[in-house]
């Protein structure tokens, strides 16, 4: 989508036609939304993102948790467990390359997010009575029960911007969301934070991005490998997720005195 995705948003915008994609890279997304919010407000054309793997399940648990939840909510956890099947699992080199170069343009996000904030949000975000801690790229976590690193996909982006819709559109007070992945073990989580970190150094150069491009299997330990996934591999995969939320039994605004009560 980084190179390719903006002509077809653009094409679709342009002749009224309504656009879905199984995009997932942050900058991408914030990008298209500066560029054709307006346009396609005007012309009540709907450009829909993120409606795959990245980032359907995120919401639809999100959704899940916020009717269930019984007071306040005020941040949320999210865990992601993948579950490989005997056929092996393996990764499409287009979602590896995907991520190389979301990584590449990863310094942009910032700006881009700047500049795009008061094209689509008109009120700011509300102060945090409690702010959610950062946690270690690898700890140990009772809810997801295992070793659990940093998930670096697009869900909490995707997350956030629905809520500050909600809250533009509803009054509905944002959450903070953080997510994270469950490694199969301490070693596995060890192993996948040394070949994230070379991973990231890499993207961040044209001769590493060559390599990581060259040799996929290499840097993801044959998990990448050029073509498609079988159709038995990808029946024999799954995943579940785990979110775990936390808030008042009411309102803080409403009672300055509730720290108790998270």
């Amino acid at each position: 989508y980084s190179f390719y995705g903006r002509q077809v948003v653009k094409a679709c915008v342009g002749s009224s036609t309504h656009h879905i994609d199984i995009s997932a890279e942050p900058q991408f997304m914030k990008k298209m939304e500066a560029d054709f919010h307006d346009e396609a407000r005007d012309k009540g054309v709907m450009v829909l993102r993120a409606c795959g793997f990245g980032s359907i399940p995120a919401e639809m648990c999100l959704s899940f948790l916020r009717q269930h939840f019984q007071g306040d909510l005020d941040n949320v956890e999210s865990f992601l467990a993948i579950k490989e099947g005997p056929q092996g699992m393996k990764i499409n080199f287009g979602t590896w390359q995907s991520i190389i170069y979301w990584l590449r343009h990863c310094s942009e996000f910032a700006a881009v997010l700047r500049d795009v904030r008061g094209v689509l949000f008109s009120r700011p975000r509300p102060p945090c009575n409690w702010r959610l801690p950062e946690r270690c790229f690898l700890f140990r976590s009772e809810v997801a029960d295992g070793w659990c690193l940093p998930f670096p996909g697009s869900d909490r982006y995707v997350m956030h911007q629905s809520d500050m819709l909600r809250q533009q559109l509803f009054g509905v007070k944002p959450v903070q969301v953080r997510t994270y992945m469950r490694a199969p073990g301490f070693f596995t989580g060890l192993g996948l934070v040394f070949l994230g970190t070379i991973f990231g150094l890499l993207s961040l150069f044209s001769g590493g991005r060559w390599l990581l491009e060259r040799f996929p299997g290499f840097f993801s330990a044959g998990k990448v490998q050029r073509g498609v996934p079988t159709r038995e591999q990808v029946s024999s995969c799954s995943f579940t997720m785990t979110m775990c939320g936390s808030g008042w039994k009411e309102n803080p605004a409403l009672n300055s005195e509730r720290e108790g009560d998270k």
